[in-house]
């Protein structure tokens, strides 16, 4: 946006409520996609032999992981 657009733009102002649940939120999200990733991390192993994938597939597959998100 050019900075002429961006003055003409709506702005929204949050509450310090709205803000501190916004806040809360982005912690929660981030605390659980992190919970997550540790709990498995431990089980790649297992994974990659389960599913019969190739060190170059089961590599490509968790550098893809960010993608989806």
């Amino acid at each position: 946006m050019t900075p002429s657009a961006m003055a003409d733009a709506p702005t929204t102002q949050l509450s310090a409520i709205e803000l501190g649940r916004a806040r809360t939120a982005v912690g929660v999200l981030f605390f659980t996609n992190g919970a997550i990733f540790a709990n498995l991390l431990p089980r790649y192993p297992q994974i990659k032999v389960d599913l019969e994938l190739t060190n170059t597939a089961f590599g490509l597959a968790v550098a893809a992981y960010p993608l989806a998100h």
